[in-house]
């Protein structure tokens, strides 16, 4: 019959948990975020560990099946809203419970076989476990301060690296990643823009090509344990809610991880490399796209909501086959990194009322067309860029307009002709629109375009901007220029 337990040692009472404790602590990592526990040969989380997905996080959450490093390379093609996201705020290191370890080291064989004849409760004393009780406790009262001094060394850097990320939402959101993994077959590769003053976050990610890998699905009851693959057609279901599933996902974590201060929209495009069926050579273009708010992100419950759904609902922009991929032109595009831009130059504001702009130096006309499209995107948040004249690989100026709707990145070539546009200038504007991932292209010229490059141009995404509209323009904003041919074409002619 057992006895009152209530009047039995707590340690006694305790002591397999404060076991089980003291192996987890003695074997265990702690990086700032997450502490880490080596537990029957499988990695373990501790409950430090924040789960935002709804998904609850006991003391000891298995970390092999879903997370990022240990998943099986059979069934980690699958990528769904399910995925762990984590918060990365600084989180102090569990302590396990310290009462006992004396009592336990000390006590002698007859007295624990008194307590198991007092208080057992059914259990009965083995000498084994014993053994294996001392040796715990020991070597936990031995590192237990030596760990607990680095752990706490380990939690004040990471808090120093956390609060300067702050200020930065590109090296915040490298770190977000570092703690937040997809499984090892996506391997998403991020590069991160950012606009300061629109305050947009861009992320570009990329995504496995399918084409000529086979998706496990489970195994058959029967043979030789042999692994079950999806079907074409489930194939096909589950790499379209994959794609939705990931963008989703990342979008997710980084709402929920960066400055509300710093960041009220996240942009993705997602671009994938894929074999040309026409030539067999390989190719590389945005597959998937979408700009969102993120209040609207931080709100998502992942763990009830429908990708497909969701996509939609942000009016994200695919692909239309995934099978047979062609690029799509991104919602927004936004590469402030790009080593061809140089400081503007206040040209317009030494220019005389009534100048000739045909007779301009063509390097100050390129910087007095960037002035006019600042003056034109006048909304708050654009960036006017001029590039370098003699790297501009067909690119004068480059605008990065933050608006959801009619906003994106505009190449903008100037030419100060004193002779027709031709349709071949025309046709390089829409190939580098198409090479630079550009909403849109905008040639302004001081003199005309011929009937050829009006006809190449209506049915794409170019703007032609002659002599008279671009009078036009700088009147608009206050500006009286004008534009003389024949006398451009003297001056220049004297000039060389």
């Amino acid at each position: 019959m057992s006895k009152n337990l209530t009047t039995a040692p707590k340690w006694f009472i305790e002591l397999p948990i404060l076991k089980m404790e003291w192996e987890n602590f003695n074997g265990s990592y702690y990086d700032g975020v997450f502490h880490f526990t080596h537990y029957n040969e499988k990695f373990e989380v501790r409950s430090t560990l924040l789960n935002i997905n709804g998904v609850s996080s006991e003391i000891f959450s298995n970390r092999i099946k879903n997370y990022c490093e240990f998943d099986s390379r059979e069934f980690n093609k699958i990528f769904t809203t399910s995925h762990p996201v984590f918060k990365i705020k600084p989180r102090i290191f569990w302590t396990p419970r310290t009462y006992g370890i004396d009592e336990v080291i000390n006590i002698k064989k007859e007295a624990i076989e008194l307590l198991y004849e007092n208080y057992g409760d059914g259990r009965r004393y083995y000498e084994a476990d014993w053994k294996r009780y001392k040796y715990l406790a020991r070597k936990f009262k031995r590192v237990f301060k030596e760990k607990s001094s680095k752990f706490k060394v380990k939690f004040d850097e990471y808090s120093k690296i956390y609060e300067e990320s702050a200020a930065n939402p590109i090296e915040r959101a490298k770190l977000v990643f570092k703690y937040n993994q997809t499984p090892r077959f996506f391997n998403c590769k991020y590069k991160f823009f950012y606009d300061e003053i629109s305050k947009i976050l861009q992320v570009n990610i990329n995504f496995p090509n399918f084409s000529e890998e086979e998706i496990a699905v489970g195994k058959y009851q029967t043979g030789f344990n042999r692994v079950k693959y999806a079907s074409p057609a489930q194939k096909k279901k589950i790499v379209k809610n994959s794609l939705y599933s990931l963008i989703i996902w990342v979008a997710k974590v980084l709402a929920v991880n960066l400055p509300a201060t710093k960041v009220k929209q996240i942009s993705i495009n997602v671009k994938q490399r894929w074999h040309d069926p026409a030539t067999g050579r390989l190719k590389t273009g945005v597959i998937a796209s979408v700009l969102a708010d993120k209040s609207y992100l931080s709100k998502l419950n992942l763990s009830k909501i429908d990708p497909v759904a969701c996509f939609k609902q942000m009016k994200g922009l695919i692909t239309p086959s995934l099978e047979n991929q062609s690029p799509i032109r991104p919602i927004f595009e936004l590469n402030k990194n790009d080593k061809r831009l140089v400081p503007g130059r206040d040209v317009e504001g030494a220019l005389e009322e009534g100048a000739n702009l045909a007779a301009m130096d063509w390097e100050d006309f390129e910087h007095l067309v960037a002035q006019l499209m600042a003056l034109q995107f006048s909304r708050e948040g654009t960036d006017i860029n001029v590039t370098q004249a003699s790297r501009d690989k067909g690119v004068d100026a480059i605008i990065f307009d933050p608006d959801p709707f009619v906003g994106g990145k505009y190449v903008v070539q100037a030419k100060r002709y004193t002779n027709t546009v031709d349709v071949s200038a025309v046709r390089d504007l829409y190939g580098t629109v198409l090479n630079e991932g550009a909403n849109r292209g905008i040639l302004i010229t001081t003199s005309s375009y011929g009937s050829e490059a009006y006809e190449f141009a209506k049915d794409k995404p170019i703007s032609l901007v002659d002599g008279p509209n671009l009078l036009n323009l700088f009147r608009e904003h206050g500006k009286k220029y004008r534009i003389d041919i024949a006398e451009a074409k003297q001056i220049l002619k004297d000039e060389t």
